[in-house]
Parts: structure tokens; sequence; C-alpha cells
């Protein structure tokens, strides 16, 4: 809603008081919402996806796993937190990708064995069996 200073029209204070308990109540209910948090997620889900292809598009002949994994775009997606743990693990099991460093910064975890060190999938089967024990009903576990 408009106020005041975007119609550039002086509102009375009772016109101030209603367009201010109207805000706090758009905010509350987008707060509360389940379509505005669906929506919201959706969103951010396609941004993920966009990030994800960069990534892949801008490292692809990368041999350095420094600059792969300190490439803006995977910076980006490890940004979101838990939040990209449903999608991070999706992907891992759908495609595969080295999503290891971006899995144990977000979880604090490094459920690799040491014999699987290096070899990528005993790598990838580790995460999966950690995501499988841990991870229920897409709400991760996260070492806070």
């Amino acid at each position: 809603m408009k106020t005041e200073f975007e119609y550039n029209i002086p509102l009375s204070e009772s016109g101030k008081n209603i367009s201010c308990s109207f805000s706090n109540a758009k905010k509350l209910y987008e707060g509360n919402s389940l379509f505005v948090k669906q929506k919201k997620r959706n969103e951010e889900y396609s941004e993920f996806l966009e990030l994800k292809e960069k990534w892949k598009q801008e490292t692809i002949f990368e041999s350095s796993s420094d600059k792969i994994f300190s490439n803006s775009n995977y910076v980006k997606i490890i940004d979101y937190g838990a939040e990209a743990l449903p999608w991070i693990i999706k992907d891992l099991k759908r495609n595969g990708g080295f999503w290891f460093f971006a899995l144990k910064k977000i979880t604090g975890f490094n459920p690799i064995k040491t014999e699987n060190i290096g070899r990528y999938e005993g790598m990838k089967s580790d995460w999966l069996e950690w995501s499988e024990k841990y991870y229920l009903n897409e709400k991760p576990i996260v070492n806070s």
C-alpha cells in the first residue's frame, strides 16, 4: 500500500493509523501465509537452479578445487544455508556433482569415511547415507 510519501498526499492522523494497521496486517499475513512462503521457496529454488547452472558452466574446465568451491555462484548457494539442503541432496542423488564442500559448510558434518577420501563414488555414497539417516522429511539436522 502506498503511503503519503509515495503519493505525496498528506494523511490525517486516522488515515496514518489505518495505513499503519494495514501495513502491519499485510506483513503479518505474509509472514504466516503458506502460499507466500511456498511462492518464496519456489523463487529461491529457481534461483538455486540458475546459480547451479552458472557454477557448472563457469567451472566445467577448472581443475583447481579451490577455484571450483570459491566460485561466486557456489558461495551464494552455500549462503542459502539449511534451506538449500533438499535441493543439494536431490541434485547429488540425480546428477552427482561436487556438493561435498557445500554440504560440510552448511551442516557442520563430514560423514566421509577415511577410506573414501578422494574417491568420488565413496564420498557421494557417504553423504547420501548420512542424508538418509539424519535428514528426515526435509527437516535437516544441522550442527549449530
